[in-house]
């Protein structure tokens, strides 16, 4: 049976350049997004990219004795990686287009790179932070081998049916997703042996107050839902 063709990526970042959305392009996203404030980008990260990416993270000490922690060598790869992938996404047209489709003014993006396990469990929250003006969120599948379960969801707060579920399919397929008290987010759970690897991190409008570099491993027992 043949492989059905993929459409060409509205974004795309690759090693030479990025392709951006038309105008007209730009407008459908937004209204789309406005509607439903969660877009699936296949693609986002261009495969010769997403090569370079993967063989980078096979090298990386993934944590597994915390939730969060802060490497302690700023010069290893894992953090030289984190930081330059995040200032490709900070390039200011990829900026620009991202704040037309989510009607935000965006500035920066600063990312980290996470690992989710089997038996793991994510539980809604809204990644709403105290004096950082987070606008959108982005999570971009760079797992080395297919894994089961481990969608993006998305429901209003306190609700309890997820409003959208988008799946992680390829290295380099991307979800974009609004970041505002009224939404929760989570990542369902892994099902089967093979990890999710995720690159995530969030779009500003001002300066990034995130850490690059920083791991985050979910831990094998999870905790009741999150309020923020």
């Amino acid at each position: 049976m043949k492989e059905k063709a993929r459409a060409a990526p509205l974004f795309q970042v690759g090693l030479d350049g990025m392709r951006l959305p038309t105008g007209a392009q730009l407008g459908r996203l937004r209204k789309k997004f406005a509607s439903v404030p969660a877009l699936r980008l296949p693609g986002l990260l261009s495969p010769d990219l997403c090569r370079y990416l993967l063989e980078q993270i096979a090298r990386f000490r993934f944590l597994a004795d915390a939730a969060y922690d802060r490497p302690r060598n700023f010069k290893s790869p894992e953090v030289i990686v984190a930081r330059t992938l995040s200032a490709l996404l900070s390039e200011p047209t990829l900026c620009e287009a991202v704040g037309a489709v989510t009607a935000r003014r965006v500035r920066t993006f600063s990312g980290v790179f996470s690992r989710h396990i089997q038996g793991g469990r994510q539980p809604w929250h809204g990644d709403i932070v105290k004096g950082q003006a987070r606008v959108a969120g982005l999570a971009v599948n760079l797992s080395a081998r297919p894994f089961e379960g481990g969608q993006f969801q998305l429901r209003r707060k306190h609700s309890v049916r997820p409003l959208a579920t988008i799946p992680y399919e390829d290295p380099g397929d991307g979800c974009l997703f609004e970041i505002d008290r009224k939404w929760q987010h989570r990542g369902a759970p892994v099902l089967g042996p093979a990890p999710k690897i995720l690159f995530v991190g969030f779009f500003y409008s001002g300066d990034a107050a995130g850490r690059p570099g920083i791991f985050r491993v979910e831990p094998a027992r999870g905790s009741a839902d999150a309020a923020s």
